[in-house]
């Protein structure tokens, strides 16, 4: 994995960036860690005499996702509350622990509740935000999340009133990496697409579908995400692994 920015990210600025359209789940906000401890609280109230080992790990699952229902939320093939129980069923049956029945809807309120104390902002958010509102730039939020969820995070971490609009799954019935959410989150923020710059951590939902329609990208790979940059990425493609290198990319 590549740490440093690529020789693009150092060289190529075609344009001046105008506006921001910013990705909100583990870029802006480290939605993994809050969902593991999320889960894993929840997991010990349902199952107290489980495994302490068994509350981590349904924490971990649940929050990784290795059959993607999330992903089949975001591509519209089912709903938000279908995709929330099949990944619980999942989660408890590959750790064999006692179907909890209707008690699932007590699993929802709870995790949601943890899930809020849980929300944290990554050590260099305000940087990159404050950078933006001190440089005039307009910025927009698009996540593949319902309104209700998204609107929770931006209000619990403190970010309101940062943004001209916050544009989500929910309310559209679509999901990144569908260009049409970028399309909206483009009207609202009145600039042409080669002088926005679009962040995120996910190269095909945040990054491929930005620049398919002409925008610049920060690619986010931070140093402990695990992922592979590959070779070939388009020159709009910055790739940096803190958002402090995205406020270099403002200058």
């Amino acid at each position: 994995m590549r740490s440093e920015p690529s020789p693009a990210a150092k060289s190529f600025v075609p344009h001046r960036i105008s506006a921001l359209i910013l990705d909100l789940d583990d870029t802006l906000i480290d939605t993994r860690a809050a969902m593991v401890e999320a889960g894993t609280l929840v997991a010990q109230d349902l199952w107290p005499d489980a495994d302490p080992r068994r509350w981590r790990g349904f924490g971990e699952r649940y929050c990784f996702d290795p059959q993607q229902f999330y992903e089949r939320y975001a591509r519209g093939e089912i709903e938000f509350m279908e995709m929330r129980r099949l990944r619980f069923e999942e989660t408890r049956g590959h750790h064999e622990l006692a179907d909890v029945g209707d008690r699932f809807s007590t699993f929802e309120t709870d995790y949601w509740s943890a899930f809020e104390k849980s929300q944290a902002l990554f050590d260099d958010t305000l940087q990159l935000l404050d950078a933006a509102d001190d440089a005039g730039l307009p910025m927009s939020l698009v996540t593949n999340s319902s309104q209700l969820l998204a609107d929770m995070k931006v209000r619990v971490s403190g970010l309101g009133s940062r943004f001209v609009s916050v544009l989500t799954t929910g309310t559209y019935g679509i999901g990144k990496p569908d260009r049409r959410l970028f399309d909206h989150a483009m009207r609202d923020l009145d600039v042409p697409a080669a002088q926005i710059l679009s962040v995120g951590d996910h190269l095909g939902r945040d990054i491929t579908p930005a620049v398919q329609l002409g925008m610049q990208a920060a690619w986010l790979v931070r140093v402990d995400s695990h992922q592979s940059v590959p070779d070939d990425l388009d020159e709009r493609v910055h790739v940096v692994a803190t958002l402090a290198e995205v406020v270099e990319l403002l200058r």
